[in-house]
Parts: C-alpha cells; sequence; structure tokens
C-alpha cells in the first residue's frame, strides 16, 4: 500500500505526471476497445465460415432423399459468375475429403470424380443425382491405400480406369456397377496418372519411380515401358493415333516415344521448370510448368519448336492445366485463387475467388483443384476445397 500513497503523493506535487497517467489511461482503454474489435471479427469470420459449411451439409441431408446433390450456392459464390461471359452453373458435392480429379463422360451428359475418401463418383450433370459410387475398402498400417490419385474413361465403352495409391490400377464398368480388371502398377509406389488412348485400345499409366507403361486396355496386359525420365511423371498424353506418347516430368524435360515398345522418338528440354500437365492435340504439343516466366507453352510435335508462352497469371503455385480439344481450342491453367481461361487468340476470362488457409494446403479454405472441360469445350468442371465439392462453368465460344 506504501507505493500505492507515495505514487498519489507525488501525482499531487507534480501535474505534469498526472496528466501523463491521464494520457496512458486513455490509451490503454483504446487499445482493450480496438482489441475487442478484433476478436470480435475474428469470431464473426469463423462463425460465418462454420454456418457456411454446415449450410451445405445440411442442405446435402434435405437432398439426399431425393437422390440429388446439386447445391446451388447462389449468392455465396456470386463473384465467380460475373466475368466475361463464363456463368456459374452450379456444384456437386458428396466426398469427404479432397478430389483428385474429374471428368465428363458421354458426350459430357455425366461427370465421373475420384479421391482421398477412396471412392469413384458418377454424377447426371443434368439432373445433379449422384447415379453411382464405387470404392474399395483400404488395406496397410495407414488405411491410405485406397485413395485415388486418378481416373480416365475409356471413349469407346463404360470403363473407368482408376489409379490408387498403392500401386493398383482397376477398371470400374460403370455400367454394371463392377470391377472389370486390376494389376500392380509399381510395387510400395504411387500409381500417379492414368490416360486412355483415342481409339481406346491402349492404357497409358505413370508412377512415383518415374516410368511410363502402356497396357492393353481390356486385359490390363502389359505391353512396353518407358523409364528415362528417371523422375516423377505428372503429365503424358498420346498423340491423336495412339501411336506416340508425350510424357514430362520434375526436370522440365519433354520425351516423345512409341507406346507400343517404348523407342525414344524426340526429347526436347523446355527450360521452363517442373512439367505438371501435357496435352497432345495434332501437332502441338501443350505443356504447363512451376515457373515464374511462364505457366503454359505449346510446342511443335515434330520439330520440337516453340509456338507459344503464356504468361502467369497469379503469384501462387500452379496446380493444374487443361486444354479443350475442340471448338475454340482453349487453355485453362488453375492456381489456388484463380483460374484462366486462354482462347487462341490469346484473349484470357478469369475466375477468382476468395481464399483463406492457402498455407495448409491441400485444405486451404475454398481453393480451385483439378479441372477438365467437356467433349465440346462448353462447360468446365472445377474441384473447390474444403468443404469438397464440384463446380460447373459454362464458358463462351
Amino acid at each position: 500500500m506504501r507505493w500505492v500513497k507515495s505514487s498519489i503523493e507525488y501525482c499531487g506535487k507534480h501535474p505534469f505526471a498526472t496528466g501523463l497517467f491521464a494520457l496512458l489511461g486513455v490509451f490503454g482503454l483504446i487499445l482493450s476497445i480496438v482489441g475487442f474489435s478484433i476478436d470480435r471479427t475474428e469470431s464473426e469470420l469463423a462463425s460465418k465460415n462454420q454456418q457456411q459449411i454446415v449450410s451445405i451439409v445440411e442442405e446435402l441431408r434435405d437432398r439426399e432423399a431425393s437422390g440429388s446433390n446439386t447445391v446451388q450456392f447462389g449468392e455465396r459464390f456470386r463473384e465467380l459468375s460475373d466475368l466475361k461471359g463464363v456463368t456459374f452453373e452450379g456444384a456437386f458435392a458428396g466426398h469427404t475429403n479432397i478430389i483428385t480429379k474429374v471428368i465428363f463422360i458421354h458426350g459430357g451428359r455425366q461427370i465421373v470424380s475420384a479421391g482421398w475418401d477412396g471412392t469413384v463418383r458418377v454424377w447426371s450433370v443434368e439432373s445433379g443425382r449422384q447415379i453411382s459410387t464405387f470404392s474399395i475398402q483400404s488395406s496397410g498400417p495407414t488405411g491410405l491405400d485406397g485413395l485415388v490419385l486418378d481416373i480416365a474413361a475409356n471413349p469407346q465403352n463404360n470403363d473407368i480406369a482408376a489409379c490408387y495409391r498403392n500401386g493398383v490400377l482397376r477398371l470400374w464398368n460403370i455400367e454394371k456397377g463392377t470391377l472389370s480388371a486390376s494389376t500392380q502398377v509399381s510395387p510400395a509406389r504411387n500409381c500417379n496418372k492414368v490416360k486412355y488412348s483415342p481409339d481406346g485400345s491402349l492404357l497409358a499409366t505413370s508412377s512415383s519411380d518415374g516410368k511410363v507403361k502402356t497396357w492393353k486396355s481390356e486385359s490390363l496386359e502389359f505391353i512396353a515401358e518407358y523409364g528415362r525420365h528417371g523422375v516423377p511423371v505428372e503429365g503424358f498424353d498420346f498423340s491423336d493415333d495412339g501411336d506416340l506418347i508425350a510424357s514430362g516430368a520434375e526436370d522440365g524435360v519433354l520425351h516423345v516415344w512409341k507406346s507400343r515398345n517404348g523407342s525414344t522418338i524426340r526429347r526436347i528440354n523446355l527450360e521452363r521448370g517442373p512439367i505438371r500437365t501435357v496435352s497432345v492435340d495434332g501437332e502441338r504439343v501443350t505443356a504447363s510448368h512451376d515457373s515464374e516466366n511462364s505457366a503454359v507453352s505449346v510446342w511443335s510435335l515434330q520439330s520440337g519448336t516453340i509456338m507459344r508462352d503464356y504468361a502467369p497469371r497469379s503469384e501462387k503455385k500452379l496446380l493444374h492445366s487443361a486444354r479443350a480439344k475442340t471448338g475454340n481450342h482453349k487453355i485453362v491453367t488453375v492456381y489456388a485463387d484463380m483460374i484462366s481461361i486462354f482462347d487462341r487468340f490469346g484473349d484470357v476470362a478469369e475466375i477468382q475467388a476468395e481464399i483463406d488457409h492457402y498455407e495448409s494446403s491441400p485444405f486451404c479454405q475454398n481453393c480451385f483443384g483439378a479441372v477438365n472441360f467437356s467433349p465440346d469445350g462448353s462447360k468446365l468442371a472445377v474441384v473447390r476445397e474444403s468443404p469438397s465439392r464440384i463446380e460447373i462453368f459454362k464458358i463462351p465460344d
């Protein structure tokens, strides 16, 4: 109590000290008010995000009885449809974990999705109904072997090829609802990517050991192997006749080789960083990169010379890229917060989103993920995360 009494006596003798203490008191009060306001704002934002997710879940439950999983997000995602003729048509939700791939089938009337929840799901684009689900029981000590990393659709029948984390390739017949065949692509390594040849007779897969292999599409009988990358292969595609495969890897080198015997045709060092996706369209090869100067580059398949470069549109890391092989041959690049859609003349439309928790990817809230065009290039299926969903956009010609 002595120090309190001494302080009061000191302030009585020195008015300047009294004023200083008064100012400090006012400053402390202001800080308290500001701190309370910040805490309240953060609490309201967290509550709003939680309510949004709860609302989506409740909406899905209400629709489950009718078999429809379409969610019209409306005003909550209004910013996505206000741009250059790109219109937001709706969304599908049902996956319980990260969605790794989405593709159109049956002329764009249905979509197929797959993800970390170990399921392959088929949806009706028109009605929004989930038509069927395919899954296996996960094995292994971690229970992660059933994660689906990639899918592809046979253009000639109802088979869906699925690559799994445990290195297994499986064929699902979506008409019969049965498992048609399976094989071990790479022991103890991921089966990363899978793709059909244009005529549906061949399958190609890539794995974490840097090898690309080809298989007969119905029996999964092994045909050939290409193992000259030496690093994981993220992107590859067949030529229009299925005779060649262009594949790109972490080292930034594009290899062109024979699909039936694995012999090398051409090796092109793109010098634009790791290659993430590869698409072959006639005499052109389109590759996407992790590069500060080039997001996508287009090359001549025969001569190996550069035809066009597309600059990055975001400071975030490039996640995915896709190309429409019909219509205006549009190219789409995907970042966590932005999708850029280029036409062959270089004009661009962008879909932007407000995201959160970007550094905690893959659990980045509202971030974009995998994309794919419909066969006619008129629609774009886009994966969004946290909560996981697939959104459909109509793209202008």
